[in-house]
């Protein structure tokens, strides 16, 4: 039976965004906040109480996405001492990232949400994955001015996910190389690495 609003299920609101991923996982393109409450096993209402929407819904699966990135970047930063590992690792594991979690890394980039309706908390979760990779650019160059890094950046930040898109599509085999997720991922950061140095 479901569980009302009111009755203890430990972190709700945690619950109701894994029950989403879990759904986007399996194929499900826009999740209703009834099909989420149902996976979750609460009652209906559940979900317009935390996030009041489904676009509400989506943007917070959003925002917990990101911030598993950063974790994700946080965590290849410390496999490493040099500015230049730093780098790569962190655009490795980027690409490592979306290659393991294709349907939550879509809904990041605006899949099933509503751009107009973006909360600043996703916009703040997005903008410090963001700034992560300015600052791994920037130890690469310190010798370059602001707007030069930021371009390097978002340019490491394309290439990424330009190579994550690719990987889905099940592209890079007819290329040649390595197209596993490991394979690319090792690829495509030392490409962003001799981009970001030269």
């Amino acid at each position: 039976m479901a569980r009302s609003v009111g009755q203890h299920h430990g972190d709700l609101r945690r619950a109701l965004i894994e029950a989403t991923v879990g759904l986007l996982e399996e194929g499900e393109r826009a999740p209703s906040l009834r099909l989420v409450a149902r996976r979750a096993g609460v009652s209906p209402a559940a979900p317009y109480h935390h996030f009041g929407s489904r676009d509400g819904m989506m943007a917070a699966v959003a925002e917990a996405g990101f911030e598993a990135l950063a974790e994700v970047q946080l965590a290849a930063l410390s496999t490493e001492t040099e500015p230049q590992d730093r780098l790569a690792a962190m655009t490795a594991a980027y690409v490592r990232f979306g290659a393991d979690h294709p349907a939550h890394y879509e809904v990041l980039f605006g899949a099933g949400l509503d751009a107009k309706e973006t909360p600043d908390s996703l916009r703040d979760a997005a903008l410090a994955t963001f700034e992560r990779l300015v600052e791994a650019v920037r130890a690469c160059r310190p010798e370059l001015d602001a707007a030069d890094v930021r371009a390097r950046a978002r340019s490491a930040w394309a290439t990424a996910h330009g190579a994550v898109v690719l990987a889905r599509m099940q592209a890079f085999g007819p290329l040649g190389g390595d197209p596993s997720p490991e394979g690319v991922s090792d690829e495509v950061s030392k490409a962003i690495l001799r981009d970001v140095l030269g």
